[in-house]
């Protein structure tokens, strides 16, 4: 939700407050009639004085969303309050108690009488009626969503937990209405009623689909009632029974046996409910009938009005990029202090801002929230599924998290500690928790709330991990021990924060009293030498001292003697507080009410276990001094001070620690020959320090590092010195792409690559790559924790962050080869980029180019301008045509006029069309030119995000735009700038700089490394390749990688996999696979001829259906799927490639490309691979055997790829015998369902030519299938590729034989591979009519599983897309 309003409203007082208050119901009904329109919706919420601060965050915070808010004031001072605020107020004398009464179940009833009371009157004149709590934060007006469903009496929220199961629920209704009948399905038997359970994706609170029977859910926490005549007699009924029993107790004494309006409300509502009728032909699918068919209700969805597992725990907002209507604080387990912390961690306590100090002033504390990497579950702390082995209790995930707990909790401790000695407030960092909290066991669910969408492990509130409110309970007695209530760590990022604070932290490290001792003395001296720099003290200190560092086992006089200097620091950044006092006051005993004190607001249990509640591990006390670590320090301490060490001036020593390096002699200019007009040093520092970019304006968008683990001078100095290395390997990240992040950091390793920095640009992959002991700098962008790829803002931000970054570390005379986390180098590009032939060049860019030929071609001096055309028209298409090609065969054009050289070659009217540059691989050559482009770039993106925020039109959606913008402005015709060398450096920007376009050959993109291979069959290795033109998101990557030996984790398991063969461990992990190709007789039917765009289809229906048998033998076999290499006979782009009324659109090619039909193509053409994951199948690439890419494995400067053969798992072959016709018929009945016409057919068969005739030949017989077209039948296939296929097509020694279809009803098939239950390795030679009899049945439960797994489709079409997402019944190949 948006921030609170500015001071000045909260402030804002009205002067006829009186005139609003209401002391009777006739007031109020004319309050009303005189301030609300007829018909107006009113917004309504009731309060005691115990709960002022809730209703003035409510007030405050929902000024914007709520329309005529009324506050029902159970008490004068409540309502003088109230009214003071500019609300209609009715001060309603209840007879009730100023304190809170929410554990009095008769004064709470009392309440709920009163309130419903109130909801009937208002609703009986024609008001429409939003009733809120006042624990509610409202965010946007929510009258044009309540609007969708006209046909509802009465609309209220609900406690599921799952937005994915609610939003499901929602849009099966009408597929349930047909399954179940309008009547719910009352007498519809067990197995339809769970058959619509599966359809709706039934959850617990979640039962409000069409025919559910229980589980139903809502909150009274938000309705909004209109005022139909079934709504008014709805609330007549409700509040008559509250105030008829409120009547009795008042009478005899007679009390109920329960309390509250939500229990009276939901006992009415659900009479009648079961099984749910929901309306049909409703907008939402929401509306059912409750209250025994008199009453149209309809939950509203979870993922606009939130409730506290979704908003708070979740966080669903911060991952989907969605500003809910309001968020609700449930489910939440320390009172109205648990609540207000809760609100506090996401900005949303408007109160703060009544304290004018509360931003603006104080001196703070905060640590580091990492985690050690061997206390996180997965490597490096990826998601985890916590349900795994979790059906008896307490379980890995529920051991994990009393571990990172404890881990907390000490740094919690000494951070706490650290803070009271320097007598500064302390601010908690985020917190990493591997289980939810709740009433009931939750271990059995996976660690988290039955239902929910939690994903783990996930930053967790700090009621879940600290007593909250024995804190302010308890306020007056721990203040005695200085030990105060910390801010939430939203704190540092709040809009509101003074910038005197934002851009004064200053980041202090602990370490051992020995190390410390050694530093100290240079640390002491520039700390004096810098409290007279204008330098910001942080960048100083750095510069001079390479940072602050304490020692472990220090007391607090200690400290506040070290740091002394840093007094004028308003906040201190710990890294490794846990372990740095002894005991924060002044003596050297241990401090005893420091101790009692943390003990009293640490927590003692967790809940959750079946076993029952769970005890954490508690800190040990602050045990006093420590003498082995007192000698050194106070040692140090009294030393005299040594301003020699700093050498004649005091920063002397600024070179040697990293400022501004420069690389080798005549490669760049020094920072100070920039010149100009700003301080370009300054400017830089906005991504060292806390200070905002131009143009930025609200401190959210500010780059804001939470710690520097990695400074920016560290980075250089580990580039020069350390690692003697020209330049630095830069790449970015959010926490969404955190395992390609590690994948990308992993290869470079590999390659010796040691000069690199990952930017984590968010908490949680800075958490993640400082535990897995990554070089990492963090660059807060405001982004959150989510995936900003499909947020426009958030996008535009990550790209303006990018390029601040790159501007810093120019302005430090950094060479810089910067590439997207998908993108890989496989050797050093750098003797290649500081080559003397471009020294010419200033900026290095990669192409999204598909000729490789062609572009292969631009080694020659650029054509003149009466070879380009330019001389009669500009060299528009038309004269280039009718110059070098008739009828649009564009084969005989030179290199230079190739209309799919990325526009580096071909030109119109002096300006480059169809620019393919890539930004995802440059190189930035240190100089005072790029300097100067990338202060540009930074305005154009600030620029664009200025015109986004004013809500114009603005093309510019990333950074890589803004370039190409900038590149082409003015693009003078291609020329070489040195013509003796290449024709691939252009003049760009304006005539500014020099351009070079890497050659294909250099830096592959996705085409043309993973699908053309034209880096393979011509033996070479690539510098880079980047993972472009693909299919299905990071999942598609990831598969791509693998099928490549690329990703890191795949050749981990492979190792331990061969390891376990060669150690012959017995339970080990067994593996499942079919031999690759397609039949020719499925291919062609009867012989007769195909064209390539339905032999492809024919061949992925074929493929699919081998990949669906051989799943569900391995799920049934408990083995893990190897998918091998897959046949292609056409290409997968994003427009038309098929069918077209063009060659271009026709040929069955992306435009321009030199693909050779068929090809072994991706995985992520024909499957969604995170599907596979979904479906809980276990699978690996054919790589993992052995074969296909290497991953460029060969040395730096290798010229020719290596060809080594790796070691493979042992194998047998299981031989089926293939039933072609059967397959056939299972392809055309594929075909059918994914709804390819005899019309699509037609067009399909008019589509392009094979490279090599009509059909490839047949590799041979004996099958009865007419022979497999096998993948040696393409002529580009390198021999690696080879080696791929026979990894999965060779039978091994000992083989087996079985009969799919000759022994149907004995189930062949899966007895045979039960006998070879030994095998590491089993090979099916043929899968598609595998299934059959006796298998069919014993496959059908995991038949079920993997179905869910064909959820891709095919491009390409004039007709759309063709869906792959359906498949026959696996008997049906019988």
């Amino acid at each position: 939700p948006p921030p609170p309003p500015p001071p000045d409203l909260l402030h804002k007082v009205s002067n006829d407050w009186r005139k609003l208050i209401a002391r009777s119901q006739d007031e109020l009904r004319h309050l009303l009639r005189t301030h609300v329109p007829a018909g107006a919706p009113i917004a309504v919420t009731f309060s005691s004085w115990a709960y002022r601060p809730f209703l003035f965050n409510w007030i405050l915070l929902g000024r914007d969303a709520l329309q005529y808010p009324v506050v029902v004031a159970f008490d004068d001072p409540t309502a003088e309050a109230a009214a003071r605020r500019g609300v209609i107020t009715l001060a309603l004398d209840a007879g009730l108690e100023m304190s809170d009464f929410r554990g009095k179940p008769m004064v709470f009833h009392q309440m709920a009488a009163a309130k419903s009371g109130l909801v009937e009157l208002i609703v009986e004149l024609d008001y429409p009626l939003l009733l809120s709590d006042t624990d509610v934060v409202w965010a946007k007006k929510p009258y044009e969503h309540f609007e969708l469903y006209p046909e509802a009496d009465v609309l209220i929220s609900n406690d599921c937990v799952s937005p994915r199961a609610d939003e499901q629920a929602a849009a099966a209704t009408p597929k349930l209405i047909e399954l179940m009948g309008v009547d719910g399905g009352k007498s519809k038997p067990h197995h339809i009623y769970e058959q619509a359970r599966k359809i709706a994706g039934a959850q617990p609170r979640c039962g409000h689909f069409h025919g559910t029977r229980n589980e139903f859910g809502v909150n009274t926490g938000i309705i909004f009632f209109k005022p139909t005549p079934a709504t008014k007699a709805f609330i007549r009924t409700w509040h008559g029974q509250l105030q008829t029993e409120v009547d009795a107790y008042k009478k005899d004494g007679t009390k109920v046996p329960y309390a509250g309006d939500q229990k009276v409300f939901n006992e009415h509502a659900m009479k009648g409910v079961y099984p749910v009728r929901c309306l049909p032909n409703t907008t939402t699918g929401r509306t059912l009938w409750a209250w025994e068919g008199k009453l149209k209700l309809a939950p509203l969805p979870v993922r606009g009005f939130t409730n506290g597992p979704v908003f708070f725990v979740n966080r669903l907002q911060q991952s989907t990029h969605d500003v809910p209507y309001a968020a609700h604080a449930t489910f939440q387990f320390q009172g109205a202090a648990g609540k207000r912390m809760r609100f506090r961690e996401q900005n949303l306590w408007a109160l703060d801002l009544e304290d004018s100090q509360y931003y603006a002033d104080g001196f703070f504390v905060t640590w580091a929230p990492q985690v050690p990497e061997d206390l996180l579950l997965e490597p490096r702390g990826e998601q985890i599924d916590c349900k795994r082995d979790a059906k008896d209790g307490f379980q890995e995930c529920d051991l994990a998290h009393v571990e990172v707990v404890a881990h907390h909790l000490r740094q919690i401790r000494g951070g706490m500690a650290i803070a009271q000695a320097l007598n500064r407030t302390s601010v908690l960092p985020h917190a990493l928790c591997y289980c939810d909290m709740y009433w009931n066991v939750i271990t059995p669910a996976g660690c988290r709330m039955d239902g929910s969408d939690l994903i783990q492990p996930f930053e967790c509130p700090y009621d879940n991990i600290l007593r909250v409110e024995h804190w302010e309970h308890n306020e007056e007695r721990l203040g005695k021990a200085q030990l105060y209530l910390p801010r939430p760590p939203a704190f540092l990022k709040s809009p509101h924060l003074s910038p005197a604070v934002r851009n004064s932290q200053l980041t202090v490290r602990v370490v051992p009293h020995e190390e410390w001792a050694k530093t100290y003395p240079r640390q002491r001296v520039c700390f004096k030498a810098c409290a007279g720099d204008s330098d910001p003290l942080s960048l100083c200190m750095r510069d001079c001292a390479g940072g602050v560092t304490i020692p472990e086992g220090a007391t607090g006089a200690q400290l506040r003697q070290m740091l002394d200097g840093a007094r004028s620091a308003r906040v201190l950044r710990v890294i490794g507080a846990g372990s740095a006092l002894a005991t924060p006051g002044k003596d050297a005993s241990a401090p005893k009410d420091f101790n009692d004190a943390m003990a009293e607001v640490l927590p003692a249990t967790w809940c959750c276990n079946k076993a029952g509640t769970r005890k954490h591990k508690l800190p040990e006390p602050l045990t006093g001094r420590r003498e082995d670590a007192n000698v050194a320090i106070e040692a140090a301490l009294r030393a005299p001070l040594d301003e020699s060490i700093l050498g004649s001036g005091a920063n002397a020593g600024a070179a040697t620690t990293g400022a501004a390096v420069q690389p080798e002699a005549g490669s760049a200019l020094p920072v100070a020959a920039l010149g100009g007009d700003v301080p370009l040093a300054d400017y830089a520092r906005t991504v060292e320090h806390d200070a905002p970019l131009p143009g930025v304006p609200t401190p959210a968008q500010t780059l804001r590092p939470e710690s520097f683990s990695v400074p920016l001078v560290e980075v250089v100095r580990r580039a020069h010195s350390e690692y003697s290395h020209p330049a630095t390997f830069v790449a970015f990240g959010t926490i969404s792409a955190k395992a390609q992040v590690l994948n990308w950091v992993d290869n470079m390793l590999r390659r010796n690559l040691l000069s690199h920095v990952v930017v984590a640009m968010d908490d949680q992959l800075h958490a993640a790559l400082l535990a897995a002991g990554v070089s990492t700098y963090h660059l807060d962008c405001g982004l959150g924790n989510g995936d900003v790829r499909g947020s426009e803002e958030g996008f535009r931000q990550l790209g303006m962050c990018k390029v601040a970054f790159l501007y810093g570390m120019l302005a430090r005379g950094v060479h810089v080869v910067l590439s997207d986390n998908d993108a890989l180098w496989l050797r050093d590009p750098v003797p290649y980029l500081l080559d003397p032939k471009w020294t010419s060049a200033h900026i290095f860019i990669s192409t999204d180019c598909l000729g490789a030929i062609a572009d292969a071609a631009m080694t020659g001096p650029a054509p003149s301008e009466k070879d380009r055309g330019v001389s009669t028209d500009g060299g528009s298409e038309v004269s280039m045509r009718l110059k070098y090609g008739a009828e649009g065969d564009l084969s005989k054009l030179p290199w230079y006029a190739h209309p799919r050289l990325g526009g580096h070659a071909w030109e119109r009217n002096g300006n480059i069309v169809e620019s393919a540059f890539n930004t995802g691989m440059l190189f930035f050559r240190a100089s005072a030119e790029t300097l100067q482009f990338a202060r540009e770039w930074v305005g154009a993106m600030d620029d664009a995000m200025q015109a986004f925020r004013a809500g114009k039109q603005m093309h510019v959606r990333d950074d890589q735009q803004a370039f190409n913008n900038l590149i082409r402005d003015h693009f003078l015709p291609p020329k070489v700038v040195v013509p003796q060398t290449t024709a691939r450096i252009f003049r760009a920007h304006a005539g500014k700089l020099a351009l070079l376009i890497m050659p294909l050959s250099v830096v592959a993109n996705g085409h043309t490394y993973f699908a053309q291979r034209s880096s393979q069959v011509a033996g070479l290795v690539p510098y880079g390749v980047h993972n472009t033109y693909n299919f299905h998101g990071s999942d598609g990557k990831e598969t791509r990688f693998r099928e490549a030996g690329l990703w890191a984790d795949e050749r981990a398991a492979r190792g331990a996999a061969l390891a376990q063969v060669a150690s012959g461990a017995s339970a080990r992990e067994k593996f499942l696979t079919w031999a690759p190709g397609v039949p020719i007789d499925v291919l062609a039917p009867a012989g007769k001829q195909t064209a390539p765009a339905m032999a492809h289809m024919r061949a992925v229906a074929y493929q699919l259906l081998s990949m669906r048998n051989a799943a569900a033998y391995a799920n049934v076999l408990n083995r893990t799927l190897v998918v091998p290499p897959m046949m292609c006979y056409c290409d997968r782009y994003y427009n038309v490639i098929a069918g077209g009324d063009s060659p271009e659109k026709a040929s069955c090619r992306a435009p321009g490309s030199d693909l050779v039909l068929p090809f072994v193509c991706p995985m992520d053409y024909l499957i969604d691979p995170g599907s596979l994951d979904k479906a809980g199948l276990r699978w690996r690439s054919h790589a993992f055997l052995g074969g296909g890419h290497t991953g460029g494995d060969a040395e730096p400067g290798a010229a020719a790829l290596q060809r080594s053969t790796p070691r493979r798992l042992p194998q047998r072959e299981v031989s089926v015998a293939l039933n072609v016709a059967a397959a056939s018929k299972a392809v055309d009945d594929t075909l059918a369902l994914w709804g390819i016409t005899a019309e699509i057919r037609e067009l399909l068969a008019a589509s392009g030519a094979f490279a090599e005739g009509p059909l490839l030949a047949s590799t041979g017989g004996g099958d009865g299938g007419g022979g497999l077209v096998g993948m040696v039948a393409d002529v580009r296939m390198s021999e690696t590729q080879a080696q791929a296929v026979a990894s999965v097509g060779g039978a091994a020694a000992a083989g087996l034989s079985a009969s799919g279809e000759g022994a149907a009803g004995k189930g062949a098939v899966l007895t045979a591979l039960q006998t070879a239950a030994d095998a590491d390795v089993l090979v099916l030679s043929s899968a598609a009519t595998a299934a059959c009899g006796d298998d069919a049945k014993a496959l059908g439960a995991a038949n079920g599983a993997v179905q869910g797994i064909f959820t891709s489709m095919w491009c390409c079409t004039p007709k759309g897309t063709i869906p792959h997402n359906k498949l026959p019944a696996m008997d049906s190949a019988c």
